[in-house]
C-alpha cells in the first residue's frame, strides 16, 4: 500500500508539473490530485524539493529507457542519432516536465552514460575520431540541454532544426577525417 501511494503522489506531482509548470506546483495540489491530506505526503517524501528530485530521477529513467533503442540499431552512428532522436522527442512530448529537468545540478548521469557507451561505439567503428568518449558524451549533452533549454512555446519543427543544426555542427568535426 505504501509503494503504492508513493505512486500516486509522484505521477500526481508530474501531472501537476505538465499542466502548470513547477513553479506553480503546490504540496496542497499535489495532495488534492493524488486523493490525499498533503501531511500524508510528507510520510514519503521529506519535502517539495525531494519529491522533485524523485519525479526528475523518474524522468531521467524513462528517458534512459527511450535513449536504450540507439543500442539497438545496426550502425553506430544510426544508435547516436536514434538517441538524440530520442531526447528531443521526450522534450516535446513532456516540455515542462524536461525544463525541470534540464534545471541547473540536476542529476542526468543516466543519460551521459548511454551517450559515453554510444560514443564509445562510434570510435570503435571508426565514424568518429578516437577521444575520451566521456568528454565526447558531455559534450553532446551539453549541447541538447543547451538548444532543449532555449526553447520557449517554439514550434517542433523550429526546434527540431535549431536541434539537429547544433549537433551535426559538434559532431562533423569530430567525424573519420
Amino acid at each position: 500500500m505504501k509503494l503504492f501511494t508513493r505512486y500516486r503522489i509522484l505521477n500526481a506531482t508530474r501531472a501537476l508539473v505538465s499542466e502548470v509548470g513547477v513553479e506553480r506546483v503546490t504540496m496542497r495540489g499535489i495532495a488534492k490530485l493524488a486523493n490525499l491530506t498533503a501531511p500524508a505526503i510528507y510520510k514519503h517524501f521529506r519535502n517539495k524539493r525531494d519529491l522533485l528530485d524523485h519525479v526528475i530521477a523518474h524522468a531521467f529513467d524513462e528517458l534512459d529507457g527511450e535513449m536504450l533503442r540507439g543500442y539497438h540499431t545496426p550502425s553506430a552512428a544510426r544508435g547516436l542519432r536514434t538517441m538524440s532522436d530520442e531526447v528531443l522527442r521526450f522534450a516535446t512530448r513532456y516540455p515542462k516536465l524536461t525544463e525541470m529537468m534540464l534545471a541547473p545540478r540536476t542529476i542526468d548521469r543516466k543519460p551521459l552514460g548511454r551517450l559515453e557507451v554510444q560514443v564509445e561505439r562510434c570510435m570503435q567503428a571508426c565514424v568518429m575520431r578516437p577521444a575520451p568518449s566521456g568528454d565526447i558524451a558531455l559534450l553532446l549533452w551539453a549541447q541538447m540541454r543547451g538548444v532543449l533549454s532555449r526553447r520557449r512555446d517554439e514550434p517542433d519543427e523550429r526546434l527540431r532544426a535549431a536541434f539537429d543544426g547544433a549537433m551535426l555542427r559538434v559532431l562533423r568535426p569530430l567525424a573519420e577525417a
